[in-house]
């Protein structure tokens, strides 16, 4: 839940406690950071550019990534440990709304920055998409304003480029040797073995997944509804604000 302060500070509390653990291998990848930054990021990792130089040559990238996130990478720099922009430039997502011929059209260095999957996620994780997507309207006071099919499934598409992108990323860097890799997620793409996950046992099935999801409740005991949802459900509290 990337705008929930204390899973966000939880989330940068783990991995410091990974780096410590693990000094030598462990990464960090980052959905909010798309592959087309990676050059600045290594920059700024390698110190030939400072820190406002470096937001500036990401640019929307910095601005929509959480602090705890940015906290997450000067961990990394600091140890001297590898961040990978796990995700496909937005351009790219928004161009697999119109079919994935769209994407192969493209030139090899474009190609290079995301992947088209040979084929959509289907089951649950669909399932539960359409069902967010249905609902949008109503959500925003539109009665029987639900998106028609055609539309969320050009979305859907969009949802399964970046799954395979990140999928593809964080499998890279299992081959490099790092362990662990830590992906920092929505936590739509992990849940319930989402889309995202899938990808990622279906390319490293030899590789150890472990999903962490942060739940925006003070429970005590696990809720029904997040049985099932990762290998580790971690309550974090309401939003500050927001009641509960």
């Amino acid at each position: 839940q990337h705008g929930h302060p204390q899973g966000l500070a939880a989330a940068a509390d783990l991995f410091d406690a990974i780096l410590a653990r693990k000094p030598n291998s462990a990464a960090l990848a980052l959905e909010f950071m798309e592959r087309d930054d990676q050059v600045a990021i290594d920059d700024y990792l390698g110190g030939l550019i400072d820190r406002d130089a470096f937001e500036q040559a990401i640019g929307a990238s910095a601005t929509s990534s959480p602090p705890e996130h940015q906290r997450m990478l000067e961990a990394a720099r600091a140890a001297g440990r590898p961040v990978v922009a796990a995700n496909a430039p937005r351009r790219y997502v928004r161009l697999a709304r119109q079919g994935f011929d769209a994407l192969d059209a493209l030139t090899d260095e474009q190609r290079r920055l995301f992947e088209v999957p040979a084929a959509l996620t289907g089951g649950g994780y669909r399932d539960r998409f359409f069902e967010i997507m249905g609902g949008m309207g109503a959500s925003h006071g539109e009665a029987d304003a639900a998106p028609p099919t055609a539309m969320i499934e050009s979305f859907y598409r969009s949802q399964n480029v970046w799954d395979a992108t990140m999928a593809s990323t964080v499998s890279g860097m299992i081959r490099g040797g790092s362990a662990p890799v830590v992906l920092v997620v929505g936590q739509f793409h992990t849940d319930f073995e989402g889309g995202l996950t899938e990808r990622l046992r279906t390319l490293r099935p030899n590789a150890k997944v472990m999903t962490l999801s942060m739940q925006d409740t003070s429970a005590p005991t696990l809720r029904d509804e997040d049985r099932g949802r990762a290998n580790v459900v971690m309550h974090v509290g309401s939003v500050p604000g927001a009641g509960g």
